[in-house]
């Protein structure tokens, strides 16, 4: 979630405290197998394909729903 936030993998994996090729080796992991591609990756910055986006959004919704259940036990 958080490479979205930023326009380069290694933005992101900087911010993540993590190598730019471990990064990328984790989110090629997750991509092998949703099979699927979760980003664009241009000469200047990374986008979220469609399949990224809704990847996101659900995410954001299993996170608040993950949040409000503690917040309810």
């Amino acid at each position: 979630m958080t490479v979205k936030g930023f326009s380069s993998i290694s933005n992101a994996a900087d911010a993540l405290h993590v190598t730019q090729p471990t990064l990328s080796r984790q989110i090629k992991e997750l991509e092998d197998e949703l099979d699927t591609i979760l980003f664009h990756r241009g000469s200047r910055e990374i986008q979220l394909t469609d399949d990224g986006q809704y990847l996101y959004n659900r995410a954001i919704e299993i996170l608040a729903l993950v949040e409000k259940t503690e917040n309810n036990i």
